[in-house]
């Protein structure tokens, strides 16, 4: 037999989210995660078509993002090993300036 677990509301759970930190920067890191993820795979591949980009263009621009991960990952981690983090969030700044810099050009 299961033990009985004590039932929380859903109100309770969510504002407990705001009273500790830990989980506050999780769920944080995790909303910015998937936003990152919703306007990469949703919303650049219809601007880019609005611009007349072709299919296969947008599919090379889609590719080069999981590679570009890819590869800042693996560098993040020579970088731990190195102690280079200040390089490394100069980096996640300028990828993240990035798009919004090419935002106004036509």
């Amino acid at each position: 037999m299961r033990a009985q677990s004590p039932s929380l509301r859903f109100s309770e759970v969510f504002a407990h989210i705001f009273k500790d930190r830990n989980l506050f920067a999780a769920s944080q890191a995790g909303l910015v995660n998937n936003l990152n993820d919703g306007m990469s795979w949703g919303i650049f591949p219809l601007f880019y078509a609005a611009f007349g980009l072709g299919i296969e263009r947008i599919g090379i621009l889609k590719a080069l993002y999981p590679v570009t991960w890819g590869c800042c990952r693996s560098r993040r981690a020579a970088q731990r090993s190195l102690g280079t983090q200040g390089s490394h969030r100069r980096g996640h700044v300028g990828s993240g300036c990035g798009p919004i810099s090419h935002s106004g050009d036509a």
